[in-house]
This record gives structure tokens, sequence and C-alpha cells, in this order.
């Protein structure tokens, strides 16, 4: 099992290798898209007990735009969302 310090260093890491990766592809935090995202992950975090929301503590969200349908979040919180996900949604 790993330390939580350790999950949310790995987390980190694979935060910026994905954010290096997809950097000309990521949406903007004002765009209408990304903030429709972040709604409703907000709606989700409010329905969450407080054991479950110590565990999305600095959270973030961001959103590929890409046909690809998916979603990961890594162990330091941070959720990734390809617009092609919300195609099909």
């Amino acid at each position: 099992m790993l330390s939580k310090q350790l999950e949310k260093a790995l987390g980190q890491e694979g935060k910026m290798e994905v954010m290096n990766k997809e950097e000309s592809r990521i949406l903007p935090e004002d765009h209408h898209i990304h903030k429709y995202v972040k709604h409703i992950g907000e709606s989700i975090k409010r329905t969450l007990e407080k054991r479950e929301l110590e565990m999305l503590d600095g959270w973030d969200v961001h959103v590929i735009k890409s046909p690809v349908a998916n979603a990961f979040v890594l162990p330091n919180g941070s959720i990734f969302v390809y617009t092609g996900l919300l195609e099909i949604a």
C-alpha cells in the first residue's frame, strides 16, 4: 500500500505528464465546456460524505478537446475529462 505522500507525488508527476502531452488541447478554465464539467464536479462533491471529501482535497479539473470518450482521476485529485465523453453522455 502506498503512503498518502507517495500517492500525491505520483499523481503530481502524472498530472505534469498529461499536461505536457495534451498542452495544446487543454481547454482554458474560462471556456464554457470547462465551466460545465467543473459545475458537474461541484454538484457531485456536494453529495459526498466528509471522509470522501478529504480524499478529494486539492482536486482540479482539466478538459481535453478530443473525440476520445474517456475521463480519469489521478491520486493527487487531478481530474481529466475528454470532450468526446460529453458527446455520448
